[in-house]
C-alpha cells in the first residue's frame, strides 16, 4: 500500500505545485490497488501540493462509492438530501485515515483507469470555458484512436458522476474502450490511464496538443495600478461590507502586474462564474469600479453586489487600472488572487471569448456544503 500511497503523492505534487495545471485547492487525484477494490485519492479541502504521509487524502473502498450511483433513491431526492445522503455514503466508504473526506469527485474516480489526474490547467480551460470548445476539441483529435470526450457543464459531485458514468458507457460502444481525456465544460480536464507514467504523460500530451493548436502566447502588456486613495476607500468599504458578515478584519490584496492589469482591462471577464473553483474562491461574480470612484458609488456596486448573492465581495474591478481580492484570511485571499491570474490567462488563450456558468448552477454552488467545506478548510 506504500507504493500507492508514494504513487499518489507524487502525481498530487506534480499538479498541485505548478499554478498553470492547479490554482488553490483545486483539482484532485487517485490511484486504485492492483485488485482494483480500493482506491486512495485526494481529500476534500485540502491542497494536492500540502499532501504527505499523513495527511491530505483518503483510501476508500471503491465497490461502496460506487453504490452512491446504484443507489436508484437518490435521483428522486431533494438536491440538499440527496447531496446529505451521498455525503454519508462517501464516509462510509473512507478506510482510512478515521475522519478523512474524500474528493466530491470520488465516484468519478472510481468509474476510470487505475491512476487519474484531475486539473484545472489553463490551457485545457481555455478549451472548456470557450464557446468554441466542443468544436475545437473534436478537430483535435482526429488523430486519436481514443479522441478525448466533451461534457457540457454539469453540478459537480454526484450529478456529474451520474452523467458521466452513462457517456461513458456510450463511449465504450463507439470506441470500444473507456476515454482516457476528458473535458469538462467550464470546469476541468481529466486524465486517466493504467500507470502512473503513462498517465502523467498523457496529461502533458493533451495540454501540449492545445497549446500548439491555439498558438497564443502568454505575453501581457505593460502593468497599471490603482491609485493610492481609491485603495484606502477600497480597504475602508470593503472591510464594512465584510464586516456585515461577523468578518472584522478581511485580507485585502491589490493585485499587481501586467496579467492583472490585462484583467482589469477587460471586466467582462468577471461578469459570471468560470468554473467551480473559480466561483469558490474567486466569488460568482467581480464587482466593477472606476478609478474616480467615490463613496457613493462603491457603496452601491457592493449592496447591489450583496443583495445579489447574499455574501460579501471577493473581488473587485478597477476597470483598466488594477484588482483588489478579498478573503477571510491570507489562504483565502492569496486562491481569489490566484482564480483570477488564471481568468486572464485563460481569456486571452481563448481569444478573448467566453462563457460563463449559468445562474441556476451557480446557485448550487454557493449553496453546496462541500464547497463551503472546501473553501473553509483551505489553509495558508
Amino acid at each position: 500500500m506504500s507504493d500507492i500511497l508514494n504513487s499518489l503523492i507524487k502525481i498530487s505534487h506534480l499538479l498541485g505545485r505548478d499554478p498553470m495545471l492547479v490554482q488553490g485547492g483545486g483539482g484532485n487525484t487517485s490511484v486504485k490497488t492492483p485488485d482494483k477494490r480500493e482506491m486512495y485519492i485526494k481529500a476534500s479541502g485540502t491542497a494536492m501540493a500540502d499532501m504527505d504521509r499523513e495527511k491530505g487524502w483518503a483510501r476508500v473502498s471503491i465497490e461502496k462509492v460506487l453504490a452512491t450511483l446504484s443507489d436508484s433513491q437518490l435521483f428522486e431526492l431533494p438536491v440538499q438530501d440527496r447531496e446529505k445522503r451521498v455525503l454519508g455514503m462517501l464516509s462510509q466508504s473512507v478506510i482510512e485515515p478515521q475522519g478523512a473526506r474524500p474528493s466530491v469527485e470520488t465516484a468519478l474516480h472510481a468509474m476510470l483507469y487505475n491512476v487519474v489526474m484531475h486539473s484545472h490547467a489553463v490551457y485545457a480551460n481555455a478549451l472548456t470555458c470557450s464557446p468554441d470548445g466542443e468544436a475545437t476539441l473534436k478537430s483535435i483529435s482526429k488523430t486519436e484512436k481514443l479522441p478525448g470526450l466533451w461534457v457540457p457543464y454539469t453540478d459537480p459531485g454526484f450529478t456529474l458522476a451520474a452523467d458521466l458514468e452513462k457517456k461513458i458507457n456510450k463511449y465504450v460502444q463507439e470506441h470500444g474502450a473507456k476515454p482516457n481525456a476528458i473535458f469538462l465544460e467550464n470546469h476541468g480536464f481529466f486524465y486517466s490511464a493504467d500507470t502512473v507514467e503513462d498517465c502523467v504523460a498523457g496529461h502533458a500530451y493533451w495540454l501540449e496538443k492545445i497549446k500548439q493548436h491555439i498558438n497564443i502566447d502568454l505575453v501581457f502588456d505593460g502593468a497599471t495600478t490603482i491609485n493610492e486613495p481609491l485603495k484606502i476607500l477600497l480597504q475602508e468599504r470593503l472591510t464594512n461590507a465584510w464586516s456585515r458578515f461577523d468578518i472584522s478584519d478581511p485580507v485585502i490584496i491589490f493585485c499587481e502586474g501586467r496579467e492583472f492589469s490585462f484583467a482589469a482591462a477587460h471586466p467582462e471577464i468577471f461578469r459570471g462564474g468560470l468554473s467551480p473553483d473559480h466561483i469558490v474562491y474567486m466569488g460568482p461574480e467581480g464587482v466593477e469600479a472606476t478609478d474616480n470612484a467615490d463613496v457613493g458609488e462603491l457603496d452601491k456596486a457592493i449592496a447591489t453586489f450583496v443583495t445579489g448573492y447574499n455574501m460579501p465581495p471577493k473581488l473587485v474591478v478597477v476597470k483598466n487600472n488594477g484588482i483588489c481580492v478579498i478573503g477571510k484570511n491570507k489562504a483565502a485571499a492569496e486562491a481569489a488572487k490566484a482564480m483570477v491570474l488564471a481568468a486572464a490567462q485563460i481569456y486571452k488563450l481563448a481569444g478573448k471569448k467566453m462563457k460563463h456558468v449559468s445562474r441556476e448552477h451557480v446557485d448550487f454552488l454557493l449553496g453546496w456544503e462541500a464547497e463551503h467545506y472546501r473553501a473553509n478548510h483551505l489553509k495558508s
